[in-house]
């Protein structure tokens, strides 16, 4: 019988997706792949996750970013800073991975993470606004570590390409509101680790 709970089925769609979304932005791929990573390392860190739900949030990080695929490819592969009309286009790609995964009839969880991905703990970010714990857990641990993963790779659009890791800890924790705070000292906790080990 056909089900969306399958891990097999899912792990495949999930190469899917992001072999179609790396047509359009072959760096997209490479960051989710990455956020992935991070993320895992994350719950591993606060070791609270079962195995399913490690499942889940493997999936939720390689599709948060899914939307993108319905970018237009002069906003998506821009070279310069984006304006701030190309930030709003830009900004919709949770909205657009939304709806794409919930029409599959996914898990609701997979589809509400791609959608809140960009939510601000303290209520400031997007597409609803959402504030601390209406946020759903697992996008609190996307948004934390999608930033890092971001600020410390390569991206086009910047005057200085990449950060390095303690910068990136740096600036974040200055402006610490748009992070569960538990979830950002987690992860400085855990870049600290790697950086003596």
């Amino acid at each position: 019988m056909f089900t969306w709970k399958d891990p097999i089925l899912l792990d495949q769609f999930c190469k899917l997706m992001l072999s179609a979304v790396s047509y359009r932005d072959p760096t997209t791929k490479t960051h989710s792949v990455n956020v992935r990573g991070l993320a895992i390392d994350l719950a591993n860190e606060l070791g609270a996750f079962t195995e399913e739900r490690m499942q889940i949030l493997g999936w939720c990080a390689l599709l948060h970013d899914v939307g993108k695929i319905s970018i237009n490819d002069s906003v998506l592969n821009k070279s310069k800073a984006l304006t701030d009309a190309e930030w709003s286009m830009m900004r919709e790609h949770t909205r657009l991975g939304y709806r794409l995964i919930s029409e599959l009839g996914m898990w609701l969880e997979i589809p509400e993470v791609v959608l809140y991905h960009h939510e601000n703990y303290d209520g400031t970010g997007y597409p609803d606004g959402l504030k601390g714990e209406a946020i759903p857990f697992i996008a609190r641990i996307i948004r934390v570590v999608d930033t890092f993963e971001s600020m410390t790779a390569y991206r086009n659009y910047r005057v200085i390409h990449e950060y390095s890791p303690a910068e990136t800890l740096d600036m974040m924790q200055a402006h610490p509101a748009a992070y569960d705070p538990f979830l950002l000292e987690a992860l400085v906790k855990m870049v600290e680790k790697r950086k003596t080990a």
